[in-house]
């Protein structure tokens, strides 16, 4: 797993803290996976630099959520089949846990400078 700390100026931090509780408390993103997905990530575009990205929450066995930015179809496919295993893909990549179990995970592209 990549480590790698990110540097943000502490307003931006808590912007973006602000609005990822915000999603919490949406009852449209409390009964939609999809909505919720996509709202993270608009959050996410809207405070950290990051030129690409790839959010997946994993609902039960069988059914996950994947919204994407920035990379094509194959470059989605290659993260998506990576089962644990960081490769060489330019991105930091953030386990999302809850009660000890991985729900998704966040794929986050590096900016150039």
């Amino acid at each position: 797993m990549d480590s790698t700390a990110v540097a943000m100026p502490p307003p931006m931090v808590w912007n973006l803290f602000t609005d990822l509780a915000a999603c919490g408390k949406d009852n449209v993103t409390l009964r939609d996976i999809d909505a919720l997905a996509r709202r993270i990530v608009e959050c996410i575009r809207a405070h950290l630099p990051s030129p690409s990205g790839l959010l997946v929450l994993q609902t039960d066995q069988e059914t996950r959520t994947v919204v994407h930015w920035g990379i094509d179809d194959q470059q989605e496919q290659k993260l998506l089949s990576q089962n644990g295993h960081q490769q060489n893909l330019d991105m930091i990549s953030v386990e999302i846990t809850w009660q000890q179990h991985t729900i998704g995970k966040l794929f986050l592209g590096r900016t150039t400078h």
